[in-house]
């Protein structure tokens, strides 16, 4: 999209658009339109088209700084500014809560949305994020961290339900799965009026996402954004969005701790501006990896060795993985328990292999290695996949079944865990995070009874442990991770309220004393208070309650092309003679269209729109036929009268107003199409310059290339030939047969008419010296210099060099009156100056040279 700035004049333009001349003639529409898109940008909207193109190459004005980059004028910024400079972080799910992770990022009009998944403690349209919180229509992109269900598995019903028409990313990995994960959920959520959506959604869904690389940017809707590896499961990921210079990471859940095969989450490069980060545990910790796998392998190893039986329910992807890798590991070193099978009943889960087989380079160097040296490292030698359901289970001894899903809502997990909890010697391993309001959870509490899923109320004697292998950050990442990123604001999301109130008070607590520190080990501590104050704000939204937070975001253009590397007509916009003197440096005005690319903005000369933009830029070839009433000679010297460097060309022929720009000339292409329109001749001139030709008795035309220069002086050529035709001086003559036969004639009727006209006319000295004796009284000629006036008043001398404009106080050696009052003196000097530079701009010939 482009976007014009507002307008800069030039100090040699304003006499130009003063002139009198220019109020008449054809084009004095457009005149007045330039005018009043010049002086009155806020009704810029009713300009005629032909305006429109006027102000697309009007002038910018733009500081440039030493960087090369340039900072808009605040006129220009205006046109820039977007609706709001409020950034709005919105949880629509996982706000003081775990589950249904959703979380809605507003800022510079656009929207962006983190993960949609459903809530495992409910079901259907109540576990759902609150969607109706707010319009999705305007949502230009969800972006999915990883495949578990609380994070994705709203997906199909956003895209297939609702309004939401943006784009959708997520890694390679994280789509692969993604599909079966969602197919096996379909499967068990059932068929019911509870059912959020069908395999059809989800094959619809699937045609929508598309992925992303570990670091690759993109780029939608103005929005950039990458991801870093997050750990937690394979392919998950932490977004580092971008929009408008401004960076906000959203973690999604993370893991900064390696494990059996997954690398740990990346520390971002950068440092964001808003930190959106997860809160599970709050301020726990966890225990030692290895003495976590020590506790889980001895308890295992004491339960089945007693002849119990163990269920571990878990996610068939994820945790569940390295799980089996441990178990394997200690079964292959440990004889004594080879006799016990271990089943892995996910049908799910052995589907799901293939992909973690496929994307064994996204893990971590143990898992690589084991492959190179071993072959496949996901084919184990101790654990069985369990086909079917719970018929297909000999349970008449000890046995170890790895189970989903991992809260015991339902399943096969849950069947297990009815059939086997009355019987003490058996024994249930959680070994992940669990949701309020699952079982899981509950008999966590160690209840003396449990519900059966048929309703019957039984005595709870298994015994029940927890040992968390959760690849969520503990205190002690997320603290360490915090400190090193060092974000203005934290928004704590994915915990529960009191978990999250407490991490919440923590990091506060512990930022401030850091900050504190720091500014303690400075030099100048002491003279500096404010180093002991630490602004970041730690914040804990619930759901739907929406986060503010201002951001101060500065608008820069950068020049590209001819306008970053200097030209030489920079020099004459600004007025500068001095070839040598730098063409872009501090306070340079340069003129150019103001180009947006999302959040950038280029400024751009209008002849290298195509270079540089996908945008096409064309030129527009004015002719225009001229009724003559008088000698085409007249109007030539009519018209050099008023503007400084016309020349006639071809013997008389015609004559060219305005100043050529060496680098602006018309293309060949242009050329010849303006001179099939206007029935030959020498085609259109260059830009800044209009070429008026006698081509019959009676008849001219004027050609140009349309700009806001060429315009004008189109149409004060058009006005001054009407001017002529009013002119009742018999003198001037009817117009004559001045074709190119004629064109010495006519060449030496142009020079003698201007030189007829120029001594029919006072001279500037006279001239200067009628209007000095008009407003001061007492002028006169400066003794044998006619080319100086004296002027006199109250005792005291000034002289005016009417050639240089120069005004001095005259002294007695120069045969002034003694200055009594200086004050006077000077006062006077600067009348006369103002004086005699209002009536150069009326006397002297309009210089275009600085406006085309």
């Amino acid at each position: 999209m482009s976007c014009h700035a507002s307008c800069h004049v030039p100090p040699k333009l304003t006499p130009i658009l003063q002139n009198p001349i220019l109020h008449h003639g054809l084009h004095s529409s457009i005149y007045s339109g330039l005018l009043f898109s010049l002086r009155s940008p806020l009704r810029r909207r009713r300009i005629p088209v032909l305006c429109c193109v006027v102000l697309a190459m009007a002038t910018s004005s733009v500081a440039v700084n030493v960087a090369g980059k340039r900072p808009l004028s605040p006129s220009s910024s205006e046109l820039l500014q977007h609706a709001s400079n409020t950034l709005e972080v919105t949880p629509l799910g996982a706000g003081q809560e775990v589950g249904r992770s959703c979380c809605l990022l507003k800022f510079q009009g656009k929207t962006v949305m983190f993960d949609s998944g459903i809530h495992p403690g409910y079901s259907g349209h109540v576990s759902l994020p609150f969607f109706d919180h707010v319009d999705l229509a305007t949502v230009d992109l969800c972006l999915v961290t990883h495949f578990h269900l609380d994070h994705c598995a709203s997906l199909p019903y956003l895209i297939t339900k609702t309004t939401f028409k943006g784009r959708v990313f997520m890694t390679h990995a994280t789509k692969a799965v993604y599909r079966l994960m969602l197919t096996d959920f379909l499967k068990v959520s059932g068929r019911g009026d509870d059912a959020l959506y069908d395999e059809k959604d989800l094959v619809a869904s699937l045609e929508r996402i598309e992925t992303v690389d570990f670091h690759q940017e993109r780029e939608v809707a103005g929005v950039r954004f990458w991801c870093y590896v997050a750990g937690h499961v394979l392919g998950a990921c932490m977004f580092m969005v971008d929009i408008a210079g401004t960076r906000v990471l959203y973690t999604g859940d993370y893991s900064r701790e390696e494990d059996r095969h997954l690398q740990a989450a990346e520390l971002p490069s950068v440092s964001p501006d808003v930190l959106i980060i997860e809160s599970t545990y709050g301020v726990q910790s966890h225990d030692p990896r290895l003495n976590r796998e020590k506790r889980f392998t001895e308890l295992v190893a004491t339960t089945v060795l007693r002849g119990g039986k163990c269920l571990i329910p878990v996610f068939a992807l994820g945790r569940a993985q390295e799980l089996l890798l441990i178990l394997d590991e200690f079964w292959a070193t440990h004889p004594e328990v080879r006799h016990v099978p271990i089943y892995y009943a996910s049908p799910l889960a052995r589907k799901c292999m293939a992909v973690y087989q496929t994307y064994i380079n996204s893990m971590n160097a143990h898992i690589q290695g084991a492959f190179r040296e071993r072959g496949n490292p996901w084919e184990f030698k101790h654990i069985q996949y369990l086909s079917g359901g719970i018929e297909a289970l000999d349970d008449h001894g000890p046995v170890v079944v790895m189970a989903s899903p991992g809260m015991l809502q339902s399943g096969l997990s849950r069947q297990l865990f009815d059939a086997w909890c009355t019987d003490a010697q058996n024994a249930t391993v959680i070994p992940g995070y669990c949701v309020e309001g699952t079982l899981a959870k509950h008999i966590m509490t160690e209840p003396r009874e449990v519900q059966r899923l048929n309703g019957e109320m039984v005595p709870l004697r298994m015994s029940v442990a927890y040992i968390s292998f959760s690849a969520h950050s503990d205190y002690t990442q997320t603290s360490q991770f915090v400190q090193a990123l060092d974000p203005p604001h934290v928004v704590l999301v994915h915990g529960e309220a009191t978990e999250m109130d407490r991490l919440r008070k923590a990091l506060s607590h512990k930022l401030k004393a850091s900050a504190a520190a720091a500014a303690a080990s400075t030099a100048d501590a002491k003279s500096d208070a404010s180093a002991t104050a630490y602004k970041a704000s730690v914040l804990a939204p619930k759901n739907c309650v929406t986060v503010s937070l201002t951001f101060k975001t500065e608008k820069l253009a950068r020049a590209v092309g001819r306008l970053a590397r200097g030209e030489p007509w920079m020099a004459r916009v600004n007025g500068d003679d001095d070839d040598s003197a730098p063409l872009v440096r501090e306070g340079t005005s340069i003129a150019g269209v103001l180009v947006q690319r999302g959040f950038q903005h280029q400024l751009i000369d209008a002849s290298e729109l195509p270079t540089y933009t996908r945008l096409g830029s064309a030129s527009v070839a004015q002719v225009q036929h001229l009724h003559l009433s008088r000698p085409f000679r007249v109007l030539a010297s009519r018209v050099a009268v008023m503007y400084q460097g016309t020349r006639v060309i071809e013997d008389g022929a015609a004559f060219v107003v305005g100043a050529v720009d060496a680098e602006k000339e018309t293309s060949d292409d242009v050329k010849k199409e303006a001179a099939a329109v206007g029935g030959g001749g020498g085609g259109a001139p260059n830009e800044g310059t209009v070429e008026v030709r006698h081509v019959a008795k009676g008849q001219a035309t004027m050609t140009w290339i349309s700009d806001p220069v060429s315009d004008m002086l189109a149409d004060s050529v058009a006005a001054t030939n009407l001017r002529l035709a009013c002119d009742p001086n018999p003198a001037l003559g009817p117009p004559g047969d001045e074709g190119p036969d004629k064109a010495a004639a006519a060449a030496a009727a142009a020079k003698k008419e201007k030189k007829d006209s120029s001594s029919e006319q006072p001279s500037e000295v006279e001239s200067v010296l009628e209007l000095l004796k008009s407003i001061f009284g007492d002028a006169e000629l400066h003794g044998d210099d006619e080319s100086s006036v004296v002027v006199r008043r109250d005792g005291t001398s000034v002289t005016v060099s009417v050639e240089t404009s120069l005004v001095r106080i005259m002294d007695n050696d120069e045969g002034g009156a003694p200055t009594a009052n200086p004050a006077a003196a000077e006062l006077l000097r600067s009348q006369v100056e103002t004086a005699i530079r209002r009536l150069a701009r009326i006397l002297r010939p309009l210089d275009l040279t600085a406006c085309c």
